[in-house]
């Protein structure tokens, strides 16, 4: 039971997590067909089935599992899409789902009527008949399978023509979501949902902005990925999406005078959450016990102007190369000399203000020690005269959890950071934050496997593996602004909160 102690959106925060649970999903795509069906081959429908199957796999806010994941294509020789696999596919879909799991089961190919049928059809690799209802796989079947299942939500979308309406409950227009006012409903939320291309007269299109994806997939993967159109209060819901994604279409297809007309039906009680776009950087959302979060060090830098004399105070030979120079400048007797001054001066202050033992406190050239932290200098040459001196302050996490220490240290290091750099405990892959960073308004200016960077509001933010590096933040003003306690954490978070989570 939730404490009573919580507040209302932290209540709400709960009951999301709770909806968000695992979820599987099953992705079919099909392009080649038997001749003798009449049914015409596709050019896209494999790389739709294949794009949905990644975004799942790829995008940590729809918490899905990559061995939960099924992919059945025209491509993937040893399980092709055929009736009996298929139908194969999403038994065990339903069978092996838990009650707290979610489950998905996406087509696209070609969709199918008969006159006088009410059902529709997915036609398959091996159907041979567009007349005979056992050469295709029954939409009716599918969600019979899948409402015999265990699990709380189940979700059909369908890419395929004449695929809408499907008869298991109202179409509905998209709603609001609040997380205040919806908690509990979303907790209790459980039933069966359709999202389906097309109504039932129409076609379904291929051309899409991409030329690799049917327009409906194009649009749906967009949403999926977390596009900020798609979420509501950062939030990702079934109604969200197709909200999105209606809009979307609709809007592509006024543009080429075309129709195509998605529709969702359901039988749902509550909100059906896909996608928590909203969480904070790591496994712990509570960042008001910050030795929970998966932080090892914080790195503050910040530099100024200096000469090369100041440093290499014995300087004569200018026909020395600039790289030897920069290199005798940073050697640690030069920095020793350069920084015993300061560093005699702050000894007795760090261990009067701090309450450190003599013995805590030591020097070694250019660096500072002292308990749970060190403060070093470097020099970076732009001419043999002169060149920029970086100072970098090392905490460890405990001064972290500290505001008011923390400015204390700076301001006896008369300090003032302009970059802020947190090594991490557990490893990111730096593309996998793309969609949380674009979902919260973030600008990616750079990306590789290695590293990538975003910006938002003048603050940069670079991430790689293991470390995150911000410039642009008023350290000073975040601390300064900071309560007693664990208020620095939250002024830290709305910053945090903007990359995402990192499993």
């Amino acid at each position: 039971m939730m404490s009573e102690s919580l507040t209302t959106v932290q209540k709400a925060d709960l009951a999301i997590a709770e909806a968000n649970g695992p979820i599987r999903v099953l992705a079919v795509g099909v392009d080649d067909y038997l001749s003798k069906s009449n049914f015409s081959n596709l050019k896209r429908c494999s790389e739709d089935a294949l794009q949905v199957h990644a975004a799942f796999r790829d995008t940590h806010q729809l918490n899905a599992d990559p061995e939960n994941l099924k992919l059945v294509t025209t491509h993937t020789k040893r399980t092709p899409p055929t009736i009996g696999h298929i139908l194969d596919q999403i038994q065990t879909l339903a069978e092996e789902a838990g009650p707290n799991d979610r489950i998905l089961f996406y087509f696209s190919g070609h969709g199918h009527r008969i006159a006088g049928d009410d059902d529709h059809y997915l036609v398959v690799s091996d159907s041979y008949s567009a007349d005979n209802p056992k050469a295709l796989v029954s939409m009716n079947e599918v969600i019979a399978i899948l409402k015999g299942s265990l699990a709380k939500q189940c979700i059909v979308v369908v890419d395929a023509c004449l695929s809408g309406p499907v008869k298991i409950g109202p179409k509905l227009h998209p709603s609001k979501f609040s997380k205040k006012s919806f908690s509990k409903h979303i907790a209790d939320t459980n039933g069966l949902a359709v999202i389906c291309s097309s109504a039932a007269d129409q076609a379904s299109h291929e051309e899409s902005p991409n030329p690799k994806l049917s327009l409906f997939t194009h649009y749906l993967l967009q949403g999926l990925r977390g596009h900020p159109d798609a979420l509501d209060d950062q939030i990702l819901t079934l109604h969200s999406l197709f909200g999105y994604v209606n809009e979307e279409v609709a809007r592509n297809c006024r543009s080429r005078r075309i129709k195509q007309t998605p529709t969702l039906f359901e039988e749902v009680t509550g909100v059906v959450v896909l996608g928590d776009f909203s969480q904070v950087l790591g496994s712990s959302s509570d960042l008001s016990e910050i030795q929970g979060f998966p932080l090892s060090w914080l790195f503050l830098e910040d530099s100024f102007d200096e000469y090369t004399s100041s440093i290499l105070t014995e300087w004569s030979n200018r026909s020395r190369p600039i790289e030897q120079l920069e290199y005798a400048a940073n050697s640690s007797e030069a920095m020793a000399g350069y920084t015993k001054e300061d560093f005699d001066k702050w000894r007795p202050r760090l261990r009067r203000e701090f309450g450190f033992n003599p013995s805590d406190i030591s020097t070694n050239g250019g660096v500072l020690y002292f308990p749970g932290g060190s403060i070093s200098y470097s020099i970076k040459l732009g001419s043999k005269d002169r060149g920029d001196l970086t100072r970098e302050l090392q905490l460890d996490v405990d001064w972290f959890g500290r505001p008011e220490l923390l400015l204390k240290l700076l301001k006896l290091f008369r300090m003032t950071p302009e970059s802020l750099k947190l090594s991490l405990k557990v490893d990111l892959e730096p593309l996998a934050q793309i969609a949380g960073l674009e979902a919260n308004d973030w600008e990616v200016t750079q990306e590789s496997e290695e590293k990538v960077v975003a910006e938002w509001d003048r603050i940069v933010v670079e991430i790689k593996q293991d470390t995150l590096k911000f410039e642009g933040m008023d350290v000073i003003g975040m601390l300064e602004s900071a309560d007693e306690g664990s208020a620095e954490a939250e002024c830290l978070s709305d910053v945090l909160g903007r990359i995402g989570s990192s499993n």
